[in-house]
């Protein structure tokens, strides 16, 4: 079915990019089927960074000996060239001390950016890897000064 408008006839036909397949039609079947998007996005995140893991996983004996625990799913890469290391709610120090410990085995600054809120975003870089860590100094406990002697 066509419409002429102008003399230039336009197609009525939906040309959007939208999937044909039927949408879930209750919610539980929208939540499993959203859960399902996920997981499979998650696996493909996955394996597009697995070299990058591979990489980072020669510095987890001395992650781990300095009492830092990494876990996969905090992990990511977004299509650069870095793996983005989020960092646990409740533990500030974590990033620091990871990224101390990373410099400690050779990586060296390549960007560091201060963030409005107090904390910094750093780029770690060894050969292949770079390693994206955000410290978020401004919650780090404070050094406390010595009272002077009497």
């Amino acid at each position: 079915m066509t419409e002429e408008t102008g003399g230039n006839a336009m197609s009525s036909r939906n040309t959007s990019r939208r999937s044909t397949a039927a949408q879930p039609r209750t919610l539980e079947a929208q939540a499993l089927h959203d859960a399902h998007q996920g997981h499979a996005a998650r696996l493909a995140a996955i394996k597009r960074m697995a070299s990058k893991l591979r990489m980072l996983d020669a510095y987890m004996p001395a992650v781990r000996a300095a009492g830092i625990t990494v876990r996969g799913d905090e992990l990511n890469c977004w299509g650069g060239l870095a793996i983005y290391v989020s960092g646990p709610m409740f533990n500030a120090q974590r990033n620091a001390t990871l990224e101390k410990v990373l410099r400690e085995q050779g990586m060296r600054e390549t960007r560091r950016k201060e963030n409005a809120d107090g904390s910094y975003t750093v780029d770690l870089k060894k050969g292949h890897l770079t390693v994206c860590i955000t410290v978020e100094a401004h919650r780090l406990p404070k050094p406390q000064e010595a009272a002077p002697c009497a």
